[in-house]
């Protein structure tokens, strides 16, 4: 719930008599239009975003700044079954290193191996839980 309270140079308007009032909520932003009515007239947008997505939909590849050799996010023995790891390999050219993340709402994404088609996922929700791939479940350990 937003309370919204709209002035005029310095004068209190009265939703209702003076504007109305609707809006619309995503997982991610809210909007709010205000438009005059009675003996005001014009339309006032505002988009308010819930969450920042640092990254767009895409394909990554995602490096540990200071791993040696400049190591990757692979995973284990290049296998496309469910429950096997995700750690860190050698630094190849290959599919296998490469993600797809997209965006879910709520500031979260999917992250999906190219090359397993197959989802990252925490083995719990517990600090310090496994992380392993398997195939997409919409579980909140694969966002």
């Amino acid at each position: 719930v937003v309370d919204i309270v709209v002035s005029l140079y310095g004068c209190v308007l009265q939703e209702g008599v003076d504007y109305l009032v609707s809006s619309t909520e995503t997982p991610d932003e809210y909007k709010i239009e205000l438009r005059g009515i009675g003996e005001y007239e014009g339309r006032q947008l505002s988009t308010i975003r819930l969450y920042d997505y640092p990254l767009e939909n895409g394909l990554y590849t995602i490096r540990l700044k200071n791993a040696p050799k400049k190591e990757m996010l692979c995973i284990a023995g290049n296998l496309q079954q469910d429950d096997v790891n995700i750690q860190m390999g050698n630094n190849v050219s290959s599919n296998v290193r490469v993600f797809e993340f997209r965006k879910m709402g709520d500031g979260y994404y999917s992250i999906r191996n190219i090359h397993t088609d197959r989802y990252v996922t925490a083995s719990g929700k517990d600090e310090g839980a496994n992380v392993k791939q398997v195939q997409w479940g919409g579980l909140a350990q694969q966002m």
